[in-house]
């Protein structure tokens, strides 16, 4: 099998969305684990502070094998101990690769003290505490298809307070404007939806003709209904970067 992400993802200008395939056969999609913390990341969560009211659900779709959901995570827990996030993939095993992540953070370590500082020394026989599965905050994950959000939404009407799509833009291209309108529907009536998207321009064929460019994806964005709140954009001439924070208008 092929170890090069582009096979499983966009190639040729075509869509091939073998997700699962890419984070099986490939150590390191889009080379988000040698770059690291990009400048984007750091510039779409800034967006975070601009969030008002209590946050206590947070839905991430596409969260692949969750380094960016890592940071949001850590960022709006550090003083929001009473905060639940689900994170949500089509890939299964980027999913477990994401859990992963969280669990043996510096979060996921701190979880497991306060657990077994809570739980204290089992009674003498019994067996100790699973602590591999007690870490804070609290989490969980689910398989999903954004794709099929249109006909079968599980989080209509949910009311979380912050969605985060990160990077999904390419995957979801072809339905956009009803899937995005299916995430309005998850939203609180506060709720922010976080984008952070990257756009390659030229050297991306496939999608140029739906959407070519930041103003292109607002453009859906307000079909769906939401409205623009803050925004920050950075690497124009190369690789250019959106993140933006919308709300229900």
């Amino acid at each position: 099998m092929s170890q090069d992400y582009k096979d499983y993802f966009i190639k040729d200008g075509r869509h091939i969305g073998d997700y699962e395939g890419m984070y099986r056969n490939c150590p390191d999609p889009w080379n988000i684990e040698a770059l690291g913390l990009r400048l984007d990341m750091l510039a779409a969560l800034l967006l975070l502070d601009f969030l008002k009211g209590p946050i206590a659900k947070v839905l991430d779709l596409g969260c692949g094998a969750g380094l960016f959901s890592l940071e949001v995570i850590r960022k709006l827990s550090k003083d929001n101990k009473d905060i639940w996030f689900l994170l949500s993939d089509i890939s299964p095993t980027a999913l477990r690769q994401a859990e992963k992540r969280l669990r043996t953070s510096d979060l996921g370590e701190r979880g497991r003290k306060e657990a077994l500082g809570k739980a204290g020394a089992p009674p003498l026989g019994e067996a100790p505490p699973d602590l591999a599965s007690l870490y804070a905050p609290e989490a969980d994950f689910l398989p999903l298809d954004l794709r099929t959000l249109p006909k079968d939404n599980p989080f209509s009407g949910k009311g979380f307070d912050l969605v985060v799509l990160a990077q999904a833009l390419w995957g979801i291209l072809e339905d956009l404007e009803a899937i995005l309108t299916e995430v309005r529907k998850s939203l609180s009536p506060k709720g922010a939806l976080l984008i952070s998207q990257h756009f390659p321009g030229d050297a991306q064929e496939y999608g140029r003709d739906i959407v070519r460019d930041p103003e292109g994806l607002k453009g859906f964005l307000r079909k769906a209904g939401f409205k623009e709140s803050h925004s920050v954009e950075c690497d124009r001439d190369f690789n250019h970067h959106y993140g933006g924070l919308w709300r229900s208008s």
